[in-house]
């Protein structure tokens, strides 16, 4: 809850209503996520919104960004300029993982894995360090059971494991 009076102060509550968090001149707090991180967003003169990711006591762990959202596990989604379109992957402790960016960033929670999304039929299986651990190309990627499937523009597949080691290819 955000207060316009003289306090300037935004309020986190548990379900109880039980006061979490209280800091002064931020416009949101994020409830607490699974890693027991927050994520604030203020508007700050010259810099205009942005966000930064902070422990439920409020201390600070990340720079400022435009954007961050939680992908899942230990992993956020960071636009780091309104100008600059894409996202980058941010751990838990607040470490942007790598410079480089995507248009998307989807996590597989039930692997603990981080994709990067390019382009249509361009994406990058990234390690827990946000390194590219596989270039995977083709029309369509997707889970199945255990392992990655890379569906090909000519019909064949590729089969990865969620390490980043093909693992058999067929139809190519």
């Amino acid at each position: 809850i955000h207060s316009y009076d003289s306090t300037d102060s935004t309020t986190l509550y548990d379900k109880a209503g039980n006061e979490i968090l209280t800091l002064k001149s931020v416009s949101s707090i994020a409830g607490i996520d699974p890693n027991d991180n927050v994520v604030i967003s203020s508007y700050q003169s010259g810099k205009g919104h942005v966000d930064y990711l902070a422990d439920k006591t409020g201390k600070k762990l990340s720079d400022d960004y435009y954007m961050i959202s939680y992908a899942g596990g230990d992993y956020y989604r960071v636009e780091k300029s309104a100008s600059e379109p894409g996202y980058a992957v941010m751990d838990k402790t607040g470490k942007l993982l790598d410079s480089k960016t995507y248009k998307r960033i989807y996590y597989n929670e039930n692997h603990d894995v981080v994709f990067g999304i390019n382009d249509y039929g361009e994406y990058d299986l990234l390690g827990k360090d946000g390194k590219t651990i596989a270039e995977l190309r083709g029309d369509e990627i997707y889970d199945y059971d255990n392992y990655i499937v890379v569906e090909l523009e000519n019909g064949g597949r590729q089969f990865y494991t969620y390490s980043g080691k093909k693992f058999h290819e067929y139809g190519n």
